[in-house]
């Protein structure tokens, strides 16, 4: 619920059906939506939970994967971003062939992350029909679940928001989605925690140039007198 947000029912109950299904499924969605934490919840919630979960960064990386030890992931899953592989389909057709002819046969679960859907048959050569994708709204349009992410980042912290600061926060469009948003809501809960800009960076040595931009960004207050 947290990844696909709370108001997003039909994706919510999408994901627990696929969590099931011995199938390929695409995960789509704009960069930094939190396509490998969705495949991770759905590994975790199905039947081969027990095998491997494996992130596949390269078309290397396939490569050995699929033929280095295939009876060690029988049953498991790969989770693949559509960019790590990019022209399998034209570079490595029989490895392509190979990893959609396992999916199908459902000897592994393949969890395929990609912003397009037209790009897995063009970069994979593997079709995914409607039925077995996921969609992953873009944070700035999950307004509603905003703050709610924020508590559960940055726990008692949270009360020291101003109505004003949590509103900036909730209005903000986030084009960087949850890997921005987790960023920033780290470099806030030091600010708050610490009191200020230098006391946070001593504390967690970040860059006070880093903080800065947050604390500009939402019209943090901030106690310290030396910023």
């Amino acid at each position: 619920r947290r990844l696909l947000g709370t108001t997003n029912q039909v994706e919510i109950d999408r994901a627990m059906q696929l969590a099931l299904a011995r199938h390929a499924i695409a995960i789509v969605g704009a960069s930094g939506c939190g396509h490998r934490e969705v495949a991770t919840v759905l590994h975790q919630a199905s039947a081969h939970r027990a095998r491997q979960f494996v992130e596949v960064g390269s078309i290397d990386e396939l490569r050995v994967a699929m033929h280095e030890a295939p009876d060690r992931l029988r049953q498991g899953s790969f989770y693949v971003h559509v960019d790590a592989v990019a022209k399998l389909k034209a570079t490595e057709p029989k490895l392509a062939a190979t990893l959609a002819s396992m999916a199908a046969r459902g000897s592994i679960v393949v969890y395929v992350a990609t912003p397009d859907p037209d790009l897995l048959y063009e970069h994979l050569g593997m079709s995914i029909d409607d039925r077995h994708t996921i969609t992953i709204p873009t944070l700035h349009a999950r307004a509603a679940d905003i703050l709610g992410l924020l508590e559960l980042l940055l726990g008692d912290e949270m009360a020291k928001l101003t109505p004003k600061q949590r509103k900036a926060i909730a209005k903000y469009r986030w084009p960087g989605n949850l890997d921005e948003f987790r960023a920033d809501a780290g470099i806030m809960r030091a600010v708050l925690a610490h009191g200020g800009i230098r006391p946070a960076a001593r504390a967690t040595g970040m860059a006070p140039s880093a903080i800065h931009r947050v604390v500009a960004k939402f019209a943090l207050t901030v106690g310290d007198r030396d910023e």
